[in-house]
């Protein structure tokens, strides 16, 4: 159901009609801005840092569209009701940035930027309404707009399913607080506690189709990833190894996006960019993610899948954002921290990192899998039951390697903090104060070897990395 403000009473009529008793809930965004000039994704920036950045990002840039795709029971199966509503901000915001290569992305994907000016359903944030607009714990009036729609999804208390942290976050920025938590335990505070009632759990299919080995070879887009995980699902299914799910779209979802699912996840297509198959509206998008979801789900059983609950992922990154308060050293801060094996760091020369990375990738992914760092280094993680088959693999791969120097990630994490502690203290001289700046890159360095030290004692169980060959 299309959205947009001539519509929405009907539209939020029919949404908390169908929220009750949901499964859970997907949700896709479509944004005047992704990222910001400038500023790069590493390897080595620290969970802290990223969060800023994507913070960074929620809070200058606004919504443009909204996809919700609600999964419910149906029969023997599971039915998607998909929701896709122009957004607007309100009068509570007299300013957002808007990215040019934003805008024309989404004039490429059919967003008619009139109507979302002209019909877009405005929004505010609760920080402003709550309070003024209507008393703290009741439902928010017909003036805040798309906040109701917020709210009464909050209300549910369905788990929610998102594909990449970045949707929550301006989901944050947008209902909640302008200004949004830097800290990751702020930010899970937050999340756990929102309208008094909080999201019970989120999921991030980028993070969790790992359960599924045959998907991790490659983080994938979107509609690749969904066609992938279904190819999968139905392959398992043959072999008796997945559980037996079917669905159907809700009549006006099948009519809106129907013949695009067709396309877009039917044989032969492997073009995600393709207009036709609806790929980068929020409303397809949403139903993309939901799918996903069912087809990890059903590929891994719910007790893998729930091993990735409140995790978020993050690009270009070996850990992840955890919306849970973790004791240092407890597994649960790495992206791969439940998969059967150990993270390596292969520094090789530019000119052979092509080779390289074939080397790996006709290994099979049963056997390893990689991420690209940079120009000169590849993050690989090595599959093992066990500490000698771990080591066995590792071997194999140097010998087919020669050249490469290889490192355990958190070596190699101590010698970036290590090296841009000493950037800092080479830029300044002995006379000069050190900074809080300096202090806190020393910290970090220290908090990693307690960390390390801290996994050797209290998580003797989790299998040790090899010896750098």
């Amino acid at each position: 159901m299309e959205g947009r403000m001539q519509n929405f009473e009907e539209l939020l009529a029919d949404f908390r009609s169908k929220i009750e008793g949901a499964k859970y809930v997907a949700i896709d965004t479509e944004l005047t801005g992704a990222d910001i000039a400038g500023q790069t994704e590493t390897f080595e920036d620290e969970v802290g840092e990223r969060l800023s950045r994507l913070c960074d990002i929620a809070e200058r840039h606004v919504l443009t569209q909204l996809g919700l795709t609600v999964a419910r029971d149906h029969g023997t199966g599971i039915q998607f009701i998909t929701y896709s509503v122009l957004c607007f901000p309100g009068t509570d915001r007299d300013s957002f940035e808007c990215r040019p290569t934003a805008l024309r992305f989404m004039r490429q994907h059919g967003l008619d930027l009139n109507a979302w000016v002209d019909g877009g359903v405005q929004y505010v944030c609760r920080e402003t309404a709550e309070g003024s607009w209507y008393n703290v714990g009741d439902d928010p009036p017909e003036q805040c707009g798309l906040l109701r729609l917020w709210h009464a999804l909050i209300k549910s208390e369905r788990p929610l399913v998102f594909h990449t942290p970045l949707d929550l976050l301006f989901l944050l920025s947008a209902f909640e607080c302008r200004t949004l938590p830097r800290n990751p335990q702020d930010l899970t505070t937050l999340v756990k506690n929102i309208g008094g009632i909080g999201i019970p759990c989120i999921f991030d299919t980028a993070l969790l189709h790992l359960v599924v080995p045959a998907l991790q070879a490659k983080p994938q887009k979107l509609l690749e990833l969904t066609r992938t995980a279904q190819a999968v699902w139905q392959q398992a299914l043959q072999n008796e190894a997945a559980a037996d799910v079917n669905f159907t779209l809700e009549e006006r979802t099948q009519q809106r996006y129907g013949q695009q699912l067709e396309v877009g996840l039917g044989p032969g297509n492997n073009d995600s960019s393709c207009c036709s198959t609806g790929a980068h509206e929020a409303g397809f998008d949403s139903l993309l993610t939901a799918m996903l979801f069912m087809y990890l789900w059903a590929i891994s059983g719910t007790d893998k899948v729930n091993l990735f609950r409140d995790r978020l992922f993050l690009f270009q990154s070996a850990e992840c954002l955890p919306l849970k308060n973790l004791p240092s050293g407890d597994p649960g801060r790495g992206a791969f921290d439940f998969l059967d094996g150990t993270v390596l760091v292969a520094t090789m020369s530019a000119e052979s990192r092509d080779v390289s990375m074939r080397t790996i990738a006709g290994g099979g992914h049963e056997r390893c899998f990689y991420r690209k760092m940079d120009e000169s280094r590849l993050l690989v993680f090595v599959h093992g039951k066990n500490d000698q088959e771990i080591v066995e693999h590792t071997r194999e791969l140097a010998v087919q390697m020669p050249g490469v120097f290889w490192e355990g990630l958190d070596a190699w994490r101590n010698s970036v903090m290590q090296r841009r502690a000493a950037a800092w203290q080479a830029n300044g001289n002995a006379a000069r104060q050190q900074t809080p700046l300096q202090d806190l890159l020393q910290q970090q360095v220290q908090k990693h070897q307690q960390q390390q030290h801290q996994q050797q004692q209290q998580q003797q169980q989790r299998r040790p990395q090899p010896q750098m060959l």
